[in-house]
């Protein structure tokens, strides 16, 4: 554990995702791509022993997005 070492509590380290990723997108591609890209980075986070991680999910569509904030 990297951070142990170096006297760092792990819980005082939040790492943050790519602003690419977007876990809610429709299209087969991009979702594949975040999924292959999430698991790659929390593996990272279990490897440094950092038991968070900070990400924004997406956005499904602007359709489905207007049509939540209307209602």
């Amino acid at each position: 554990m990297c951070v142990k070492k170096c006297g760092i509590d792990p819980w005082m380290v939040v790492p943050h995702g790519s602003y690419l990723l977007n876990c809610g997108s429709s299209d087969d591609e991009v979702l594949r791509k975040t999924r292959e890209t999430l698991v790659d980075e929390l593996k990272r986070c279990e490897k440094l022993g950092l038991p968070i991680y900070n990400f924004h999910p997406g956005l499904l569509s602007l359709v489905l997005y207007t049509t939540f904030a209307i209602c």
